[in-house]
């Protein structure tokens, strides 16, 4: 995943550096961030589509930056909303937030310091007035007033079910309130019950009303996400209560007419607040603006209406297609996955697709992380070709795009998305809008960031197994080497002093070895056992020791007869503590031999080498002989044992 930037050399940190101003200084065509949670909800698909018609229509670059909601503990609303950290004043002019995104729990603080170096301009809020920032609101009184007193005079409904949205919200606050003293003109007190803006909530919501309240008549949700999972729940698995309620709604979303029945709900006025928004940004007023709008009530077939039926708008396909995309772009390799996503692409008809991979490990996020300073493009697919000679170039990721990518069309349309899997974090994928349905875009990234993370983990895995080859053939080579120069102890099979020798220098050489530990050792009470049973039984002896030395060490470690019964062993390993556990051991694995006369122990002098220019290993050797002159010193008058 992530490739050699090639040490990004002076020349291409200032040859992006004069990109960034030039585009600062010279940009001739504006361009707007937006900030949603998921495209496909409900009302974001109309918010998106007309600032995206009217952006068109007057040649902005629209740059939608897809997340969830700021603030939000959810661990997946975290990993989603780094996407926002994308934006940036070096290619973003005006800014656009939705009060899902950028909630109004935020405090002005926290929104200041959040969009802090994002623009120079005043941000326009969708939904939610904030100081000394532009605001388009709705006035959900107009609406909410119509929808009840529809239901009351012309269907003469009289048992109400009223649930209201996030408490703390103050669009769902106003709706609420409006719905009940509307009703209460009529004197009509309604079952009140809570919910949030999520479908989840609601479905749990409709069951209960089915439990508790199947003979009332009227049910208002506090906005069209929720009607539509009440209805979709009843309509897949609760058939026998189709028609039982009047359900409406509030955003008159995309889906609102593809439901059955089609949807009552209230309309937002997103073609005039998309004018707004356009010509605050056209104008830039020095006055903070907060411009309402009235909502109005549209009536379909939900509430009883049957006869108001209008053109339905399907966001996803209706037909099966023989092409999946999950069993024709499967690869280990990023070319073979490339030129497989380009065949993807040119099938799901998507006008172009970028993969920008930050020039750093996977990362996972914390509180402090920042986005990588240099990126590289991937991947680069434009009006059915792959277009390989953009791939493979640095840029600073401030500009989103690489600027000769940015500039093939203006103006641009363009959604992105973070590219991660689990919390491993490693760039970002832009997708042209002005063609394509978003569901296919929604599958696509899916499979990108899934396929991305497997080819990183499968190269990885495959440079592993090189090293280690590497290492087993560089292993080979030392143990011929070693047998070559017959470096061995006869008797104990050891290394003798000259293997030793060449055996330590060659590890030194060939590592980018630091500390280590040598031991030199030998056998306690050795002429008490040749005076009292005979020298083959300290011959005995030291190959017992010798056997032990080598079960208790390490293969990785370097064990020496120097002579006698002494033995010299370095151990890679630069804590005192653990050695010291080491040799205790092999007394303990002496202290068990059963089938000898005599009991054997050892003693031990350990000394933590440094290297460094002027190390001396025939002085580190005299340096650990102390150390055991110093142990044997201790035993013979009993301070240890």
């Amino acid at each position: 995943m992530p490739v050699s930037v090639f040490a990004i050399t002076l020349k291409l940190e200032r040859a992006i550096w004069l990109t960034y101003w030039q585009i600062m200084k010279n940009k001739s065509t504006k361009t707007i961030a937006l900030l949603l949670t998921e495209l496909t909800r409900n009302n974001n698909c109309r918010i998106f589509a007309e600032l995206k018609k009217e952006a068109t229509k007057q040649k902005v670059n629209l740059i939608t930056f897809e997340g969830r909601t700021l603030q939000s503990k959810s661990y997946a609303d975290k990993q989603r909303n780094f996407a926002y950290q994308l934006i940036n004043k070096a290619r973003v002019d005006h800014i656009i937030t939705t009060s899902a995104a950028v909630p109004d729990s935020l405090t002005s603080k926290q929104f200041d310091n959040f969009f802090n170096g994002k623009t120079e301009q005043l941000i326009i809020n969708y939904y939610l007035k904030r100081p000394k920032q532009h605001s388009i609101r709705v006035n959900n009184s107009t609406g909410s007033a119509q929808l009840v007193e529809h239901l009351v005079n012309h269907h003469k409904y009289e048992k109400f079910i009223v649930i209201r949205g996030p408490v703390r919200d103050a669009n769902a606050n106003q709706r609420f309130a409006t719905t009940i003293s509307s009703l209460e003109k009529y004197n009509i007190t309604p079952v009140e019950l809570q919910a949030t803006w999520d479908s989840q909530a609601s479905i749990q919501v409709i069951k209960n009303i089915i439990k508790d309240y199947p003979d009332y008549q009227a049910v208002i949700f506090p906005n069209d996400e929720t009607a539509i999972a009440a209805l979709d729940y009843i309509n897949n698995f609760k058939p026998e209560f189709k028609g039982r309620f009047a359900i409406v709604g509030f955003d008159n979303s995309e889906n609102a007419k593809n439901i059955s029945p089609q949807l009552t709900t209230v309309d937002h006025p997103h073609a005039a607040m998309a004018q707004k928004a356009l010509e605050l940004i056209n104008t830039q007023p020095s006055e903070y603006v907060d411009a309402i709008f009235n909502t109005t009530a549209v009536f379909r077939g939900s509430c009883g209406c049957h006869g108001h039926i209008e053109d339905t708008c399907p966001t996803q396909r209706l037909f099966t297609g023989n092409y999946n995309i999950e069993e024709n772009i499967q690869a280990l390799s990023h070319d073979e996955y490339f030129e497989k996503l380009s065949i993807a692409l040119s099938e799901r008809d998507i006008l172009s697709c970028s993969i920008c991979l930050y020039q750093s490990e996977p990362f996972k996020l914390e509180a402090t992380t920042e986005v990588p300073q240099v990126s590289k493009l991937a991947f680069q697919y434009y009006n059915g070709t792959r277009q390989t000679e953009y791939e493979n170039q640095a840029f600073d990721t401030a500009l989103i795009l690489p600027d000769d990518v940015y500039q093939q069309k203006q103006p641009q349309c363009l959604l992105v998305k973070n590219l991660f899997y689990n919390d491993a974090h490693f760039g970002y994928v832009v997708f042209d809008l002005c063609q394509g349905r978003i569901q296919d875009i929604e599958d696509l990234i899916v499979n990108i960031s899934t396929t991305l993370n497997i080819i990183y983990l499968f190269e990885k895995m495959q440079s592993a197994l090189k090293e280690n080859e590497r290492l087993v053939a560089s292993l080979a080579k030392d143990n011929t080497n070693l047998k070559a120069i017959s470096a061995t102890d006869e008797m104990t099979e050891l290394l003798n002093r000259r293997g030793f020798y060449q055996a330590i220098c060659q590890r030194i050489e060939n590592t980018e070895l630091t500390e280590f530990s040598l031991i030199y050792a030998d056998m306690d009470k050795l002429k008490y056992v040749n005076d009292t049973f005979g020298h083959q039984a300290g011959d005995l002896a030291i190959e017992k020791m010798a056997n032990v030395l080598k079960s208790v060490f390490r293969a990785t470690d370097i064990i020496c007869r120097i002579g006698g019964d002494e033995f010299v062993i370095c151990a890679f390993i630069a804590d005192e503590n653990i050695v010291q556990q080491m040799t205790q051991r092999v007394n303990s694995e002496l202290a068990k031999l059963t089938d000898l006369e005599f009991k054997i122990s050892m003693s031990f002098g350990i000394y933590l080498c440094k290297l460094s220019e002027d190390f001396d290993l025939e002085n580190a050797i005299k340096q650990a002989d102390k150390k055991l002159y110093q142990q044997k010193q201790l035993k013979k008058h009993g301070l240890i044992l």
